[in-house]
């Protein structure tokens, strides 16, 4: 079996997430005991210690397997990093380096899912499916059910997916599987047409709320249905905000995504909203078409969001000023897809 090199095939994240923020892996420490002088910390049994990856990040660069297999190159990010035009724009802070100096994972994940099990020590796994891999032109918007799906589906993706999820799962983790991890298929965003004007791109991503809700509630619902047999823990949108600020706002050298317009306030709030709207139409899906019941508590399915969270504190605690300005953006950068998703407000 190839053996992938440690430092090209292997990314480490540890992540911790907390259930009252629907998050999708819920762990939580128990306190600690003093002991002497020292303190013994513990965790409780069933605690998932677990590596996360996105199949965009991580899929591509396969050792010995042919690019053309290998590469998802129907997704709006494979056109934004490869895309001659959009890297040579250095607006879009794009590096340009070639998709196949990615780790390869689509290839190498037996190995990969050996060593998180034997040498991490990991009993969870957080893997992404890439929308474009399954339904790769905008054939699949025929659909109208979940069911007429299958007829559009790239058969040899279907089936790769559930090879890998087994992989995992006899190395004994438990799967927290997100579905859509910033990447969508070009057909549903055309992100160098957007990039280029926002008004005449045809395919507009998360800006056309009433399309996209539908197209991904039903390729949510198809996921749910064709791997739910597998899946322990599902996860909608990655960062969303993420997005917004950095697609529609303030792309940056730090961050960029596509279609990465600048300062397009009103559209940034409307793409914001429609991802909250995106995924309420994802968490039904799901619940829907997943009907294995893992836990045994009656709990059909796992479903959560995976916000990007981060500490806002004022420059200077004694200028009010400053304490209003880190207020507004805490509110903005965490809390308006807290509260729009857990208690249903919009602000």
């Amino acid at each position: 079996m190839f053996k992938p090199d440690p430092a090209r095939h292997f990314n480490v994240l540890l992540r911790g997430v907390l259930p009252a923020l629907l998050m999708s892996v819920m762990v939580a420490c128990s306190g600690s005991e003093s002991s002497s002088s020292n303190l013994a910390h513990s965790f409780p049994e069933g605690f998932m210690w677990g590596t996360a990856v996105a199949g965009f990040q991580v899929d591509m660069g396969c050792p010995t397997m042919a690019p053309a297999e290998c590469d998802d190159i129907h997704s709006d990010w494979y056109q934004f990093v490869t895309d001659a035009a959009l890297v040579k724009d250095e607006a879009n802070h794009i590096k340009g380096d070639p998709v196949s100096v990615g780790p390869g994972m689509w290839e190498t994940y037996p190995e990969d899912f050996k060593r998180a099990a034997t040498e991490l020590h990991n009993n969870a796994i957080r893997l992404s499916i890439e929308w474009s891999r399954l339904f790769p032109d905008g054939a699949a918007e025929q659909a109208k059910t979940v069911e007429e799906l299958d007829k559009y589906v790239n058969a040899k993706a279907r089936d790769h997916y559930r090879a890998m999820f087994q992989a995992a799962i006899d190395e004994g983790m438990t799967l927290l599987v997100t579905l859509n991890h910033y990447t969508l298929p070009l057909w549903v965003h055309d992100g160098k047409a957007c990039n280029k004007n926002l008004s005449t791109c045809k395919a507009k991503g998360w800006v056309d709320g009433d399309r996209i809700a539908k197209l991904i509630a039903l390729y949510s619902g198809w996921c749910a249905k064709t791997y739910g047999d597998q899946i322990d823990w599902w996860a909608t949108l990655n960062e969303p905000f993420a997005v917004v600020l950095a697609g529609y706002i303030l792309p940056s050298a730090d961050r960029t995504n596509p279609p990465a317009i600048f300062l397009q306030i009103e559209t940034g709030i409307a793409v914001a909203f429609n991802m909250m709207v995106g995924h309420a139409k994802m968490y039904d899906a799901i619940k829907a078409n997943d009907s294995v019941d893992f836990t045994g508590d009656g709990n059909t399915s796992q479903v959560g969001l995976v916000p990007n969270l981060t500490v806002v504190q004022p420059k200077d605690p004694n200028d009010p000023k400053s304490v209003i300005a880190a207020q507004h953006l805490d509110h903005i950068y965490n809390r308006v897809f807290l509260e729009a998703t857990i208690n249903g407000r919009l602000d």
